[in-house]
């Protein structure tokens, strides 16, 4: 950001997206000014996952199970609630 010329203080919060994982430095992630248009999916999912298997897994819930529910649009069967 101080490279662009933005200001910076110290502890402010600064927004960006995941935009490739596996890339190194300012190629791994868009400052949320820079309006990425396109982003990382499978970091996004693994994160969404790791978030519901940390709220859901004191009901009992795995990450096993959380990974294989059905998808949107999909139409489960009652077999795959048991």
């Amino acid at each position: 950001m101080k490279r662009q010329g933005a200001p910076l203080a110290l502890g402010q919060t600064i927004e960006y997206t995941v935009v490739d994982v596996d890339a190194h430095g300012t190629e791994r992630v868009r400052l949320s000014h820079e309006h990425a248009d396109e982003y990382d999916v499978d970091w996004y999912r693994d994160q969404c996952i790791r978030a519901a298997v940390g709220v859901l897994s004191p009901a009992g819930y795995h990450e096993s199970a959380i990974k294989n529910s059905p998808r949107e649009g999909s139409t489960p069967s009652i077999q795959s609630y048991e």
